[in-house]
């Protein structure tokens, strides 16, 4: 995961990011890209589909905040 493309891309578009926890506006961002799973009729979770996530993870409360992966190209 492109981390670096990922930070410039919030600059760009999530201008007023802070944290909804705390209200701190110093963040990393996770090096791996997790995914949603997805549910099938019957109940069956399918763990190779899903919304792949860009994980944001405020640097004082360790609150995550996800944004999607691939309208940022990451996916």
């Amino acid at each position: 995961m492109d981390a670096y493309k990922a930070e410039q891309w919030l600059r760009t578009r999530a201008t007023s990011l802070h944290c909804p926890a705390c209200g701190q506006k110093n963040f990393n961002i996770e090096n791996t890209i997790p995914m949603t799973n997805t549910l099938q009729e019957g109940g069956h979770v399918d763990y190779l589909n899903g919304c792949p996530l860009v994980a944001v993870i405020c640097q004082n409360c360790a609150h995550v905040l996800f944004f999607a992966a691939k309208p940022m190209g990451l996916a």
